[in-house]
């Protein structure tokens, strides 16, 4: 996976991987884009500092997307306070001990 930062974005694709390249407009909220060769390409942040706070306080799990999924809210967004986010962390911190 690989995170690229800017709203609205361009498609750009290849036979074998796709990329979401940011398009500057004036206005335009950043936000943080997953990109996924294998897979379709999505939001998972309303913006870079959200998602770095957000992967920090999971551990910095993945990056592959498959890894990322089950900490996605209801929003689509990565979020350390989901169910299985606070079951994960809770594993992890005992483990750490």
């Amino acid at each position: 996976m690989s995170i690229v930062c800017g709203l609205p974005t361009l498609e750009a694709s290849s036979r074998k991987y796709s990329a979401r390249r940011p398009v500057p407009t004036a206005g335009a909220t950043a936000s943080q884009t997953e990109i996924a060769h294998d897979d379709e390409s999505k939001i998972v942040s309303p913006s870079f500092t959200t998602f770095l706070q957000e992967w920090q306080n999971l551990r910095y799990i993945g990056p592959e997307s498959w890894m990322l999924d089950p900490f996605l809210d209801d929003h689509g967004n990565l979020n350390s306070a989901t169910p299985s986010a606070v079951e994960f962390l809770q594993h992890f911190e005992r483990a750490m001990k």
